[in-house]
């Protein structure tokens, strides 16, 4: 596929969403991986947040396990 054609795809799944979170990611995947903003300058404050506190939760071995978590999505699937 030929960049010309790239971009054209590109543009129309952009065109096509109406979706504010999609747009908004993708602004930042591209910007950073330019080079003019860190992803994390872009994201939201609620965000960073979430981030934030998963990295002390896991500092303080507050996390589950792989099995766990399948476990937990298992069971709010059945309902």
């Amino acid at each position: 596929m030929s960049v010309l054609e790239l971009k054209n795809s590109l543009l129309k799944l952009i065109v096509e969403t109406d979706d504010p979170i999609l747009l908004q990611q993708a602004i930042a995947f591209l910007s950073s991986i330019k080079g003019e903003k860190d992803w994390w300058d872009l994201i939201t404050e609620e965000k960073k947040r979430k981030i934030t506190q998963g990295f002390e939760n896991a500092k303080h071995q507050q996390t589950l396990t792989h099995q766990q978590v399948k476990s937990e999505i298992h069971q709010i699937l059945k309902k």
